[in-house]
């Protein structure tokens, strides 16, 4: 029922911020989609664009934000 009045929203030409910690929700619903560590964006785009960025050509958000975020973590080893 949520999920219907939002999109019925987005139809319409509105726009709606989700923030989401159940990754395939967001996978499902957003267009566009943010990824973030440490307070700190990491990673946006659409499901394509951030399967690109990360040679993942069939992941799962959940796949790509683990390797992001995995990534992420190492760099900051490094520094």
């Amino acid at each position: 029922l949520v999920k219907d009045i939002l999109f019925d929203f987005l139809r319409e030409g509105g726009s709606v911020i989700l923030t989401t910690h159940l990754l395939e929700v967001g996978e499902r619903l957003a267009e566009n989609i943010a990824i973030m560590s440490g307070g700190r964006l990491i990673a946006e785009g659409t499901m394509t664009q951030l399967r690109s960025h990360s040679g993942q050509a069939a992941g799962s958000l959940e796949d790509i934000f683990l390797q992001l975020i995995h990534e992420e973590r190492e760099g900051e080893m490094v520094r």
